[in-house]
């Protein structure tokens, strides 16, 4: 029952620490924007061709044909 005069202000501690790091986050932006950083892997990867074959055709204007997915 004594380890509990420990451990209880040590898990206070700890909470009180979270709940700063949490609104310090919020405060900094860090919740701002959550999907383009998923997403920019995603089309940073279609949009580098792999190899020389893979480098996109340009038609007219900003019109472009892909030549293809390939893995």
């Amino acid at each position: 029952m004594s380890i509990l005069y420990l451990l209880l202000p040590i898990a206070l501690v700890f909470l009180t620490l979270a709940v700063i790091i949490f609104f310090w986050a919020i405060k900094n932006g860090q919740y701002d924007d959550l999907q383009s950083q998923a997403l920019k892997v995603v089309i940073e990867d279609h949009l580098q061709p792999k190899n020389e074959k893979d480098k996109p055709i340009h038609v007219k204007d900003d019109e472009v044909i892909d030549s293809g997915y390939r893995k």
